[in-house]
């Protein structure tokens, strides 16, 4: 009860997770900094005895079925609509894997992160001239992962082309990922 939790092997992410599991178990909030400051059982003890009620939990509330745009997607829209697709806010990155690599574990991770986050499962259509967002449901994204033979010679020039590709704002998530294949043991993952 009186050994620092530190001294014990405890390190930052342990901390993260302790400090979770008081707050799930006891209900009550206590930070990082308290466990730094007090990290022997018997001192936390205190400072969870002082401590605040747990927040509540955040839920989901409901949504209207047209949830307008934010600011930096109505400049978005509008330069679409005036100037046409353009890729000029494309956002490539090319990573490099060495080794073996399962492309299809590549390609549920990167379902997993597309599901995680709602920007990347957004659209933008139009409904009676009024563009407005529309997010869609987990199931029904499914990245498309083409894999592209390429040799190191001609990989700027593929990246580039692939990057330069535009998204249809209205009915293409903004999420794109090609495979391009260097050798079996070698491939560039481009995400744009």
């Amino acid at each position: 009860v009186h050994d620092s939790f530190f001294d014990l092997g405890g390190h930052s992410l342990l901390a993260t997770r302790l400090i979770s599991r008081i707050r799930a178990v006891l209900s009550v909030e206590i930070s990082l900094r308290d466990l730094f400051d007090t990290p022997t059982v018997a001192e936390l003890s205190h400072r969870v005895s002082n401590a605040g009620a747990a927040r509540p939990v955040l839920r989901a509330g409901e949504r209207p079925e047209r949830l307008p745009l934010s600011f930096a997607q109505q400049r978005l829209w509008f330069l679409d609509q005036v100037e046409g697709p353009s890729a000029t806010y494309n956002i490539p990155l090319a990573i490099t894997l060495n080794g073996p690599l399962d492309i299809d574990a590549l390609t549920s991770a990167l379902d997993d992160v597309v599901a995680r986050h709602e920007a990347l499962r957004t659209v933008l259509p139009t409904a009676q001239g009024e563009p407005h967002q529309h997010i869609l449901p987990t199931d029904h994204i499914r990245t498309d992962l083409p894999v592209v033979q390429t040799d190191p010679a001609n990989l700027d020039e593929a990246l580039t082309q692939a990057a330069s590709r535009t998204f249809a704002l209205d009915s293409q998530i903004p999420f794109r990922a090609t495979l391009f294949a260097l050798a079996e043991t070698r491939h560039v993952l481009l995400i744009v």
